[in-house]
């Protein structure tokens, strides 16, 4: 197992071998608690799957509970009529991440 030896984090590799190190897509925080398949921001107190996150800084990557939620409204009726309901969800997430960013850029 390797380690970053300046955040302590355990560096994955790709699928070409290349060293890859995680960090927190929100707040670009390297200092992550690794579990396998996710990891967890304690910085953000948000959780991301590796395999859906992207190796470089995102600020609008999903959460696993941005992702259930919309999943849980699409799961609730697949009809044509609902997608609606399902899309008003995604923005409402994405509206309130922007609410939350502004409020921590003015504090």
């Amino acid at each position: 197992m390797n380690y970053n030896r300046f955040t302590n984090n355990k560096i994955d590799h790709d699928c070409r071998g290349n060293p890859v190190e995680w960090y927190c897509p929100r707040c670009g925080s390297t200092k992550i608690v690794d579990h396998k398949i996710k990891f967890y921001c304690p910085r953000c107190d948000l959780t991301f799957i590796k395999k859906q996150t992207r190796q470089y800084r995102c600020e609008d990557e999903l959460t696993d509970d941005d992702k259930e939620a919309i999943l849980d409204s699409f799961a609730e009726d697949t009809s044509m009529e609902n997608l609606e309901k399902a899309f008003s969800k995604v923005r409402k997430v994405l509206e309130e991440r922007e609410k939350n960013k502004k409020k921590k850029n003015n504090n």
